[in-house]
């Protein structure tokens, strides 16, 4: 789905909502028919939205219902409507609806189910929500020109306001070409980490346990925002310095750590290769590039022995295909597949 759709179908449930709430109310009537007549594309995607309402009420009353809306309203109570109030049974209204029209559109999962809701959740505060599946990529163009890739399994929520560009990269990795504007930072918030960036171009990933970030062109500030806490609070609050990237430098920071961060130079071209589909190794252990190719799904790879981690490895190779990957590697290495079946492949020792 393209991010104008995303957009189209975030404003149509908010002009649902609205007739809902206004009865008959003529000025709101007109409005919403000057926006639904400026594009057939509005027509169509409020049509869908109207008939995910009608279903929802068909509903109503049911356990499924009931719970779905009860969580809705737990998590959206406290949250005020910008330039409009609308009450939270209101906001629960339009999440069911979004919800209930990926059912009339497709065969979609559950978990394509749960993305929506959150979607919808998001576009409650202002906020748009964006995903990558495990094994795709995304390109996102922003409104003011920025653009971000996500890498596979990732997820990101993007609020511009009028004087700042707010990116909260949640899960996975994204990368960053930000269009300048010296008037409104653009901020990256991943973990621990706060990147603020002007008219550059950086990776961000955010790990288990750390958060890398890769400067490409351009400069960064990388800041820590771990919380402080005790009395030293504001004395080291004080002491607290970004960190400012140059081209090629890459920082490595450990999740919810205010010292253990180290900077080195990194190779620009392996470190991007994922948006092209590539994988690059360079000297790599075993262990770590399997975990990489894992990444990108496909049948899981399992070393059933340990030891084989530490063999090393060097090539470049495609993403979501790890039997390309192990038939490659049988060649130069003393392993071979000792076991597999629909969700993993079992790699062991030759002889």
């Amino acid at each position: 789905m393209s991010s104008r759709t995303e957009q189209i179908q975030d404003q149509a449930a908010a002009w649902a909502d609205a007739l809902h709430q206004s009865g008959d109310d003529p000025a709101v009537r007109r409005d919403f028919e000057r926006w639904r007549d400026s594009d057939p594309e509005h027509a169509e995607i409020y049509d869908r939205i109207d008939r995910g309402y009608r279903i929802t009420r068909g509903i109503e009353g049911s356990g499924a219902h009931a719970r779905l809306r009860q969580e809705t309203l737990a998590r959206v109570a406290g949250y005020r409507r910008r330039r409009r109030q609308r009450t939270a049974a209101a906001v629960a209204a339009s999440v069911i609806a979004v919800i209930a029209v990926a059912f009339t559109l497709s065969d979609d999962t559950w978990s394509e189910l749960q993305y929506q809701q959150a979607r919808a959740r998001h576009a409650v505060m202002g906020e748009t929500l964006y995903r990558t599946a495990v094994g795709e990529r995304r390109t996102i163009n922003l409104e003011d020109g920025s653009t971000v890739t996500l890498n596979t399994d990732s997820r990101a929520v993007v609020r511009y306001r009028a004087d700042i560009r707010d990116v909260a990269l949640l899960q996975g990795q994204g990368l960053f070409e930000v269009a300048h504007d010296p008037t409104r930072p653009f901020v990256v918030q991943a973990g621990e980490r706060k990147v603020t960036a002007l008219g550059t171009e950086f990776d961000v990933r955010l790990l288990q346990d750390s958060v890398a970030v890769t400067l490409i062109q351009g400069r960064v500030a990388v800041e820590d925002t771990t919380p402080l806490s005790g009395l030293m609070h504001d004395a080291a609050a004080r002491e607290r310095k970004a960190t400012i990237l140059f081209p090629g430098d890459q920082l490595i920071a450990k999740a919810a750590s205010p010292v253990e961060q180290v900077i080195h130079k990194t190779d620009l071209r392996r470190a991007t290769s994922w948006r092209e589909g590539l994988l690059l190794f360079e000297n790599e252990n075993l262990a770590q590039a399997v975990a990489e190719v894992n990444r990108y799904g496909g049948r899981r790879i399992v070393l059933n022995d340990p030891a084989l981690g530490t063999l090393r490895i060097s090539g470049a190779f495609k993403t979501g295909n790890p039997d390309a990957f192990l038939d490659t590697l049988s060649w130069h290495l003393p392993i071979r597949i000792v076991g597999s079946d629909g969700e993993q492949i079992v790699v062991g020792r030759k002889g």
